[in-house]
């Protein structure tokens, strides 16, 4: 038997997931939001609080960020007709993470260590500063970053491929006092 050995030491480095899907078997905080909103939620989008303490896509600057949309097998997604799209339509319960790893894809080019940003488009896609800073239609994600494998030649995450978004208990989590 061999001696074990510090030569290459190990890092971050994790086998590619799917947009949503959590990216370690670490420590997380999820709860269960209903989509208050007609439009489906996709995994590992952005979501925000609704009217009546339910979850929903962003689609305004005033919009408060909860958490990420989480691929879970505990719930029962809708397919589309087609079966190309699986998402968690009106009146269903959404698995929002607020504390922990996820696979997600950026819409834009992200930098390791960049803040999460999201769209205010409807849909909560995300993207990082490197492509711009907050605004009415680039909203933070409380206590998000992107990260990059350690084992990565390049600390960017490309547009439309698989990232890691560390999310660290958004602003409602911060909140509760003991």
């Amino acid at each position: 038997m061999s001696a074990p050995s510090l030569a290459t030491p190990g890092g971050l480095v994790r086998a590619a997931g799917f947009e949503g899907e959590l990216a370690t078997l670490d420590f997380d905080i999820t709860e269960s939001r209903k989509n208050e909103s007609a439009t489906a939620i996709l995994f590992g989008r952005a979501v925000a609080r609704g009217a009546s303490g339910g979850c929903k896509p962003p689609a305004a600057s005033t919009d408060i960020i909860i958490g990420l949309s989480r691929r879970a097998p505990v719930t029962a997604p809708a397919f589309a007709s087609d079966n190309s799209t699986v998402n968690y339509p009106q009146n269903t319960l959404v698995p929002v993470l607020k504390d922990g790893f996820m696979y997600c894809i950026p819409t834009e080019d992200v930098r390791d260590g960049d803040q999460v940003l999201c769209s205010a488009d409807g849909l909560g896609t995300l993207m990082g500063t490197k492509g711009g800073v907050a605004s009415s239609t680039r909203l933070v994600v409380t206590g998000a970053v992107w990260q990059a494998d350690v084992e990565a030649t390049t600390n960017v995450i490309s547009a439309n491929t698989i990232g890691i978004v560390r999310i660290s208990g958004p602003a409602e989590i911060a909140t509760i006092t003991t």
